[in-house]
């Protein structure tokens, strides 16, 4: 092993900023102030990283054990929540490199780190613009032709900011409460008006053990599949546990995003390989006074429905796979179909090229989907969809710096045709999106 003073300036270097504080005064007298150690030994003994020989002698001219280099990795350990993410990486390597001796001495990783990150926070910042052009195509003698009719173009925009904080807290024996609290501004609109909402918690609930799966209590996330047929926040229970290659879930609960009709699905997952996975989802939503063949609620133009906005009173069925040709392209799919007496059927293909990791920089990811969702096919559609459209979007992600994720998406499709749409709205959607995360 090294000299004690020498991994001294190594550990000093590695704390610095971690809120440590300089002892009043100095304990071990063979380190005199002037020292060229002096202020390492007091700032690591101030954060109770490292000890002295006695009371009064530091010895940092000994070579340590591998015994002694393991107790100040634990002390380092449990100083983490102060450290930044490039300490918290090193941090990592050594724990890794003296685990089986931190072991040996009783101090087990998962504890030490469980009592660290009891409660954490996750503040993030999000702007947004959106744009939208709809438009009815110009008629010829006896159908639509692919050219936009100028007079029927509408334009919209939107500027928006979001502030978010999550918060985790691990309650014990595997149970942990996961909250966010969200308020958002559009600003500059049309006619340059600002809004501000006032705070919302849209996601609060539990999870944790119970039997051999995990049950999830309160309003969570819910995007089951490949968010074909049901993509919404819901209020309620969830429990998922796996057996081998299969995973299942089940749900119970009322959709938050207009939520009155009660929710209730069932899926189950199957990885035959490593690289592929499949998946059958049922959705059934229940609401007073609605039947399978109403829409709940719709944008309308001129008396027609164009496209329902709000979780249906129907049965849908999607059944869906992925794989990953390469490791760096991946494919997937899914089709759906409703209990509906017509306008009951979806499907997306979809390929993407990459990812990009938030905490990592400069890396990407490109998709590229098509998708068409008849009117009365699913409950409430996901991935930048809505139901009674068909077209292609294309996206991007590129993470520009550690949690600064910079998104483009890009719809171009259609309004389709039904008893209850003319089907001659062409749509172009684009978004810009920034993701600031601390």
């Amino acid at each position: 092993m090294r000299k004690k003073l020498s991994l001294l300036l190594l550990l000093s270097f590695m704390t610095t900023g971690m809120g440590t504080a300089f002892a009043a005064t100095n304990p071990f007298d063979d380190v005199p102030k002037g020292d060229w150690s002096y202020e390492a030994v007091n700032e690591l003994y101030a954060a109770g990283i490292v000890k002295g020989e006695t009371e009064h002698e530091f010895q940092g001219d000994r070579t340590i054990t591998r015994y002694e280099m393991s107790v100040m990795v634990a002390r380092l350990m449990a100083n983490e929540k102060k450290a930044n993410a490039a300490q918290k990486k090193m941090i990592d390597k050594l724990s890794a490199e003296y685990k089986s001796d931190l072991a040996s001495i009783g101090v087990r990783l998962d504890d030490v780190q469980k009592q660290v990150d009891r409660i954490t926070f996750h503040p993030l910042v999000r702007l947004r613009y959106d744009t939208r052009e709809e438009g009815g195509y110009k008629y010829g003698a006896s159908e639509a032709s692919t050219h936009l009719d100028d007079e029927s173009v509408s334009y919209d925009f939107n500027r928006y900011i979001m502030f978010q904080l999550g918060v985790d807290a691990q309650i014990g024996d595997g149970w942990g409460s996961h909250m966010k609290l969200r308020s958002a501004s559009s600003f500059f609109q049309g006619n340059f008006a600002t809004t501000l909402t006032a705070p919302t918690i849209p996601i609060a609930y539990m999870d944790g053990p119970i039997g051999k799966g995990k049950l999830t209590v309160g309003k969570y996330e819910n995007t089951p599949g490949y968010g074909l047929m049901y993509s919404a926040n819901t209020s309620g229970l969830k429990y998922d546990v796996g057996v081998g290659k299969f995973d299942s879930t089940v749900f119970y609960g009322k959709t938050v995003y207009k939520g009155d009709t009660m929710m209730m699905g069932a899926e189950l997952k199957y990885a035959p390989t490593a690289k592929t996975n499949t998946s059958l989802l049922v959705v059934k939503g229940e609401r007073a006074g609605y039947g399978k063949n109403d829409t709940i609620y719709s944008i309308y133009n001129g008396g027609q429905s164009w496209w329902q906005d709000d979780p249906a009173c129907r049965t849908s069925y999607e059944l869906g796979a992925d794989t990953k040709l390469t490791d760096a392209v991946k494919l997937s799919g899914a089709v759906a179909r409703s209990n509906a007496d017509s306008d009951n059927a979806a499907h997306m293909i979809r390929l993407d090229y990459k990812e990009a990791k938030a905490a990592v920089p400069n890396t990407f990811g490109l998709f590229a989907k098509y998708a068409k969702v008849e009117r009365l096919s699913v409950i409430k559609p996901g991935g930048s969809m809505y139901a009674n459209e068909a077209g292609w979007l294309l996206g991007a992600d590129y993470t520009i710096a550690e949690n600064a994720v910079l998104s483009w998406t890009y719809f171009d499709g259609h309004h389709l045709e039904n008893s209850a749409s003319p089907g001659n709205t062409h749509i172009k959607r684009n978004r810009i999106e920034l993701n600031f995360g601390f």
